[in-house]
């Protein structure tokens, strides 16, 4: 798995192939580079089952079974 890194806004993602453009909070779409690949680990949420890759901790958001979500890794 790659990390990809928006040049614009900094968000950092993994995923193998590169992330939809989207909407970054500096305006427009993200811009995605690599971002050291290779070292992206995948977490997933404990309360919502909702996975997603990251260089580190993923941001604890807005969990739809309420509160922030609960990242465990692997």
């Amino acid at each position: 798995m790659n990390g990809w890194k928006c040049t614009k806004c900094g968000m950092v993602t993994g995923g193998t192939r590169k992330p939809l453009v989207g909407t970054c909070n500096k305006g427009g779409g993200h811009k995605w580079t690599v971002y050291n690949p290779g070292t992206v680990a995948v977490y997933r949420c404990g309360k919502c089952g909702t996975v997603t890759g990251s260089v580190g901790k993923p941001r604890d958001g807005n969990c739809p079974k309420g509160g922030g979500h609960t990242w465990r890794k692997g």
